[in-house]
């Protein structure tokens, strides 16, 4: 059996991919701001709860971290209704996965690998080939979604490989979010999770949004970006996440090579992606803020003199702030307003540090959306510190976010100016008079200088 033989028949119910069409007259588009407030609208529908929702779900990672082996096991596990990366319980229902750079001997291998002695679900349809999204593939995926009107997922391993060419002339931002459009479009019409697996460009930056390959086109357009990272500490990788129905989030992950599986780690991903010793003071200190060294010693029966030192290091590493001799996580000290700082004890000199902020600490503050201030702070529009790749604010930074936003009357001194002029006139007092002196031109002066020289 030929490879397009195994793939196509189940892809398309016709010879001829049909044009988009079905229900899409009966979509509204518009609303009064009244109408719109009082329409209810169904919960979005999530492939993978707080991390894959409906919506077009950009997942990139360099070349080998292991996106094929997580894509694929996500397919699984939500077409059997399962455990996402062995942890997060999802609904089950038809997914489609495109594997473009797989064959299905390799597809059979990775699956035999991933489910063990389990069942392969039938509601899991694989293609290796299918064509660009432009170029026919949308309304070949649209046909099959039509065949399965509760589906719950399509995977499209690579985008690159369906992306189709750009139009003569677009620039590259514009090429990159029309790709993404044609999946969307898909998505949004049918309320289905899609996602398209990318690649990060070779430079590594402190966000990670820009190390995704291309422009900002690609994670503009997407409703979700998710970058799967390699990792140290006892975590394989690290999973952030970021979109528009998702918040900001990381997830530690460790990968297990005999399984071919991904398994989230519990807790934050901070604590999995430190030192072993780090990882367990930090994980104590969390629940139990202010605990003193020996303290930490005696309920982890780590060596006393160790604690001291690797506390000592953790706290000069902003992973743990010293407090009334003992120790708290960043942000998790607690009972401190906008305006507190604290006195603690760094390298033997006491010194004043601020208290670090949430997002949602500075947003209730600024009475705007967490998402405003995350989006702000990646977008380098106002001051922030990243402590464990999560943004921190001091009320300084709260002070100057207020003065960047501020806005002062059209008039100002302008006017005040004006006033005094018509107060001048009614009295009867004649205005001062303003007398323009004209400076010597430039070559004038150049040449009266060589005279006096000479």
């Amino acid at each position: 059996m030929s490879e397009s033989e195994y793939s196509l028949p189940h892809l398309y119910s016709s010879p001829e991919p049909q044009p988009l069409q079905p229900v899409q007259q009966r979509i509204r588009t518009a609303w009064t701001a009244d109408e719109l407030m009082a329409t209810e609208f169904p919960a979005p529908r999530w492939a993978v709860p707080g991390i894959l929702s409906e919506g077009v779900n950009l997942l990139a990672g360099p070349p080998k971290v292991g996106k094929s082996w997580l894509s694929l096991g996500l397919a699984l596990a939500v077409a059997a209704g399962g455990r996402a990366m062995d942890s997060i319980a999802v609904e089950g229902g038809p997914v489609l996965y495109l594997a473009l750079e797989d064959t299905p001997r390799r597809l059979q291998t990775r699956m035999r690998k991933i489910l063990g002695n389990g069942r392969a679900p039938s509601s899991l349809t694989l293609a290796t080939s299918c064509l660009p999204l432009p170029q026919g593939g949308g309304e070949a995926i649209a046909q099959w979604i039509e065949r399965n009107r509760d589906a719950r997922m399509v995977v499209i391993d690579v985008f690159a490989k369906m992306r189709g060419t750009s139009a003569p002339g677009a620039s590259a931002y514009d090429a990159d979010y029309a790709a993404v459009g044609h999946a969307k479009r898909i998505a949004d019409h049918y309320g289905i999770a899609m996602v398209l697996v990318h690649h990060v460009r070779k430079a590594g930056s402190d966000d990670f949004l820009a190390e995704v390959s291309g422009t900002n086109g690609l994670a503009g357009a997407a409703d979700a970006t998710l970058v799967l990272k390699r990792a140290r500490g006892q975590a394989d990788g690290v999973l952030h996440v970021t979109g528009r129905d998702v918040d900001e989030s990381e997830y530690a992950l460790r990968f297990y090579a005999e399984a071919g599986a991904w398994q989230l780690l519990e807790g934050p991903a901070a604590d999995h992606t430190i030192g072993d010793t780090r990882a367990t003071i930090l994980r104590y200190v969390r629940e139990n803020p202010g605990a003193k060294p020996k303290q930490i010693a005696e309920a982890t029966d780590l060596d006393p003199a160790l604690v001291r030192q690797t506390c000592s290091r953790m706290a000069n590493d902003v992973q743990l702030i010293r407090k009334a001799g003992g120790y708290v996580v960043p942000g998790d000290s607690g009972g401190a307003g906008v305006n507190s700082h604290s006195r603690h004890s760094v390298t033997g000199v006491t010194v004043t540090l601020p208290h670090l902020f949430r997002p949602a600490e500075i947003a209730e503050a600024l009475g705007c959306s967490e998402w405003w201030v995350k989006e702000q702070a990646r977008r380098r529009r106002i001051p922030f510190t990243r402590v464990g790749g999560a943004y921190r604010f001091t009320a300084e930074h709260l002070a100057e976010i207020v003065a960047i936003f501020e806005e002062r009357p059209a008039g100002g001194s302008h006017g005040a100016d004006q006033d005094e002029s018509a107060r001048t006139q009614r009295s009867g007092e004649p205005s001062p008079v303003i007398r323009l002196q004209a400076h010597t031109p430039r070559r004038s002066r150049q040449s009266q200088r060589s005279a006096v020289g000479q």
